[in-house]
């Protein structure tokens, strides 16, 4: 369930969001207008790291709004804005369970961020926190999350998923959903030492929403 604006949200998502369904998780889209700061403000961060919940946050400086040049709501996904929050609640049930979606693409200093978060270092951040690789259209952003994901196996490793963004996919990439996975398998490759798929598309998901026994 995504949270479009500020507000009191518990009436109606409290209901709907848990373990058992409808919904499973929260999906924040700061380019809307809204910081980790208002999210927290909200409660809605006590209530998530409380109830396991998980929370994907685009995190990639394009996306919706896709007008040209400098949207004014794009450094909102900067993950650095997490790190007060992951600190907050790193001892409640594990820590915050977020997915930082897009693993920061062109941004180097925003991948650094989230594979420190991922990897806990001295146990700051709590040990539920994920990123993705959806709608990564382009062989070059392929080949920068793999880099980067590399560099830091031993500490990242089961921290990374898997994803499409299926309907953007097509709008910025023009990829059909076979294209665009065997993309993926050509870059990820298995072999004896690295078993992409089975971390990327079945452990990882299952950890980053508390599924592990489904």
């Amino acid at each position: 369930m995504g949270l479009v604006s500020g507000g009191d949200c518990f009436g109606w998502a409290g209901p709907l969001v848990s373990r058992e369904g409808p919904f499973y998780g929260i999906k924040l889209y700061p380019r809307l207008g809204y910081t980790p700061a208002q999210v927290e403000d909200i409660g809605l961060f006590d209530w998530c790291a409380r109830n396991g919940i998980p929370i994907t946050y685009h995190c990639n400086e394009t996306g919706f709004p896709p007008w040209p040049g400098e949207w004014k709501w794009s450094a909102n996904g900067d993950p650095a804005l997490w790190a007060p929050y992951l600190r907050k609640y790193r001892n409640v049930n594990g820590g915050l369970r977020v997915d930082f979606a897009h693993f920061g693409d062109a941004r180097p200093a925003w991948r650094s961020t989230i594979a420190s978060y991922a990897s806990n270092l001295l146990s700051r951040y709590g040990s539920n926190v994920y990123t993705d690789i959806a709608c990564f259209v382009h062989p070059e952003s392929l080949e920068r999350a793999k880099a980067a994901y590399d560099r830091r196996v031993r500490s990242v490793k089961g921290k990374l998923l898997f994803g499409t963004d299926y309907d953007i996919m097509l709008l910025v990439g023009d990829l059909e959903l076979e294209a665009y996975y065997n993309q993926y398998k050509s870059i990820f490759k298995d072999d004896a030492s690295h078993h992409y798929s089975e971390d990327m598309m079945s452990k990882a998901p299952r950890a980053f929403l508390n599924a592990q026994g489904v």
